[in-house]
């Protein structure tokens, strides 16, 4: 998955969850209108789970993207185990995603891995200016 797909389906998760927090909160003004402070409440537990639904596809999305770029570049990546906090099953999926302290810690990894390499592009990178500046003076002081 790359960023672009990414992005665009995290922003489209995202819009489907503005949306039904919207429609709860009509629904619960609704039923507080009819029925009461009780009703309002069952009517937001009865809705609450299709927004728990869109939170575990969107975390399932951002696990998804990080373990993929973890991988193509050979990273190290947490066991899927919830012993360590890492790792977490959905209620509503049963499928296995990141907790924030798992995100934090392939975040960790994938910058971890490309600060090295832009070290070593920047090392490489001086060397080769440094390199042409001394075969340019090199090539005025033959000139003169």
């Amino acid at each position: 998955m790359n960023y672009l797909s990414y992005r665009k389906a995290l922003h489209i998760l995202n819009l489907e969850r503005e949306k039904a927090v919207k429609a709860i909160s009509e629904s619960v003004q609704e039923a507080k209108k009819t029925g009461g402070e009780v009703k309002a409440d069952e009517v937001y537990r009865d809705e609450y789970v299709k927004l728990e639904l869109i939170d575990e596809k969107i975390s399932e999305l951002v696990t998804r993207y990080l373990i993929n770029k973890a991988t193509l570049r050979f990273l190290p990546t947490p066991p899927v185990s919830e012993k360590e906090g890492f790792w977490e099953r959905g209620w509503n999926t049963g499928a296995y995603y990141l907790t924030d302290k798992g995100i934090a810690e392939v975040r960790g990894i994938i910058r971890k891995d490309m600060k090295e390499k832009m070290e070593i592009f920047s090392y490489w990178g001086g060397l080769l200016i440094g390199l042409i500046g001394a075969i340019t003076g090199l090539m005025a002081v033959i000139k003169r």
